[in-house]
């Protein structure tokens, strides 16, 4: 029981289920006609054309940029959606469908009885769809590739959307030469020849707001020239816009989060304040880490420009890709283990989390080395023990415990720069996170830097302390304090968000629902009034280091791992520690 006075099993009748799927889907079609009539003065044929095929890339490309605009204003969102009605109808005519069938299907599966019938059926969703939600993330850019790399980091959601959305870390359709070339030369204002020795047109990665590319400066030092697309801007604003309005409809709980979203990428339109985040957060690093753990690209300030940004190149491979390329090497060192390698050719994916369900299920110290200095392995005794010897654990053995070290690195690194720093990168996806050869971790992309007053790392650092040790009313009251308000203040409903913002969203948690149609549940049993948006950004850091744990095959209780840095802002907030 996480809290109040009842266990907080959360039943929702199947009427209601009824009327949800009634509601949505008239609102749905009263939300296409409300579009139809903002036009205004656009022809209606052209606009049902373009509804009905998606927006050729001749629109996409001519969308004018807004110039100077305020982030947080409204009515640059709606002037910036008023041009990109197109895409906007797109967006609608692709995700009102998809989200009417899954609200179907979830409707559905309260008859089915069979757990393996049920798992059929899901899957055999999610394989429809994953595809169809990727093309369209694809098509569309913008602020849908930032959802995407959420999911991709998302070890809990479905596998075929977690795999297919990993290619947007950084495969996204880029720029053309010419266009990199027209712009490096608007924003350096010279030839390419004077500042640079060599330039790679082709793009080493490519993401949500631009593309980056390899580069020598004339000084001999191997650069990384990130450069932003001319139409991100706009994109990102008619995206939100259409976000706001989509969730208004579909998904009321998570407005505050997309306000406070919003507050952060629109920051990010801006290369010189990335370049002074990447100034800063390295600084901070070097304090506490050294160099052997973790790195921070060093910038080039003369040559950073609202759309151009130069740091020092990183030759590391992301994350899970650096673990995947060990685990294919061990696997290719034994290659001669005949049934090891049946059961690879039996599986699709064979990566961390294989290494750890498998390995860790039969991976145990065996109690008659307690009173050895070196722990021992047991032979396993699940089906898994037919595959191994005596080289292929140990080898086993090294791979998970330096996948397990550069995961604990990760989360010692982020939870510093949270709450003895003050200063986080609120963007940690797998994608950002690089591994050297020789283990370091190099962290890229700053453009979501968000700050925390000592106050509120005071009150994040009780919270953790509370969470940790299972003082969950005393966590409902400082989340209440921090800002969280529910028209009920029903107890059970604070304490589980207290958890899911800051701990972990593990099945004891989520009574095994995935965590956005437990959230719902808990809105539908006490609606949620005021969420605390300075922590917002907090909670998501935590969310995606869960996912990246979890795509590793680990487990983790961000309160746990971070209760001695908690400490340590609660007995000295000024203390230095170096790793």
């Amino acid at each position: 029981m996480l809290g109040g006075k009842e266990t907080g099993r959360i039943e929702g009748p199947r009427s209601a289920h009824r009327s949800r799927i009634a509601r949505l889907s008239v609102q749905s079609i009263l939300f296409l006609i409300l579009l139809h009539r903002v036009q205004g003065r656009m022809d209606f044929v052209q606009c049902m054309s373009d509804f009905l095929s998606p927006p050729n890339k001749a629109q996409q490309m001519t969308t004018p940029v807004v110039e100077h605009a305020d982030p947080a204003s409204p009515l640059i969102g709606v002037i910036s959606s008023m041009k990109n009605i197109p895409r906007m109808l797109y967006f609608f005519k692709e995700s009102i469908p998809f989200l009417l069938r899954y609200r179907f299907e979830e409707w559905r599966m309260r008859f089915v009885q069979d757990k393996e019938e049920r798992e059929r059926r899901w899957n055999n969703l999610h394989d429809e769809f994953a595809p169809k939600a990727f093309n369209s993330v694809q098509f569309l850019k913008g602020y849908y590739i930032k959802l995407g790399q959420v999911v991709s980091s998302k070890g809990d959601l479905p596998h075929q959307f977690v795999e297919i959305c990993s290619a947007l870390q950084d495969e996204v359709h880029s720029m053309g030469e010419e266009q990199v070339r027209r712009l490096l030369r608007s924003e350096l204002r010279t030839g390419l020849e004077d500042v640079f020795e060599s330039f790679d047109f082709r793009p080493v990665g490519s993401a949500s707001i631009g593309q980056c590319h390899a580069a020598k400066l004339r000084t001999g030092e191997q650069v990384c020239v990130k450069v932003m697309n001319p139409d991100a801007e706009s994109f990102f604003r008619s995206d939100l816009f259409s976000a706001k309005l989509f969730c208004r409809f579909a998904m009321p709980e998570w407005n505050g989060v997309i306000d406070e979203i919003e507050k952060q990428f629109l920051s990010e339109f801006d290369y010189t304040k990335e370049a002074r985040n990447l100034q800063e957060m390295r600084e901070n690093l070097e304090k506490r880490f050294h160099p052997s753990i973790a790195r921070i690209p060093r910038v080039y300030p003369h040559l950073c420009t609202k759309s151009i940004l130069v740091m020092e190149y990183f030759s590391g491979k992301k994350i899970i890709a650096f673990v995947r390329d060990l685990t294919s090497q061990l696997l290719d060192k034994h290659k001669g283990n005949k049934r090891l390698q049946e059961f690879v050719n039996e599986n699709s994916t064979v990566d961390a989390a294989f290494v750890r369900t498998e390995v860790l299920r039969s991976q145990r110290y065996s109690s008659s080395s307690s009173s050895s200095s070196s722990p021992s392995f047991v032979q396993p005794s699940s089906f898994f023990s037919s595959l191994l010897n005596l080289p292929l654990l140990n080898d086993l053995k090294y791979l998970y415990d330096f996948s397990n070290q550069i995961f604990q690195n990760a989360l010692e690194v982020h939870g510093s720069q949270i709450l003895l720093d003050g200063a986080f990168n609120g963007d940690p996806h797998p994608g950002n996170i690089l591994i050297s050869p020789s283990g370091a971790l190099e962290l890229i992309d700053f453009g979501q830097v968000k700050r925390l007053t000592e106050q509120q790392r005071r009150d994040l650092a009780n919270m953790l302390v509370y969470l940790a040790d299972g003082k969950l009313e005393d966590a409902q009251d400082l989340f209440v304090r921090m800002g969280f308000r529910t028209k009920k203040m029903d107890p059970y409903v604070i304490q589980t968000m207290a958890i899911l913002y800051f701990d972990r969203d593990s099945k004891d948690v989520t009574q095994g629902m995935d965590a956005r149609s437990f959230v719902e549940k808990l809105q539908q049993r006490d609606n949620f009034e005021s969420v605390p948006n300075d922590y917002i950004m907090v909670a998501r850091t935590s969310v995606l280091l869960r996912g990246l744990g979890s795509r590793l095959g680990k487990n983790v209780s961000i309160a746990k791992a971070w209760r001695h840095l908690a400490e340590q802002v609660l007995n000295s907030p000024t203390t230095t520690q170096t790793f």
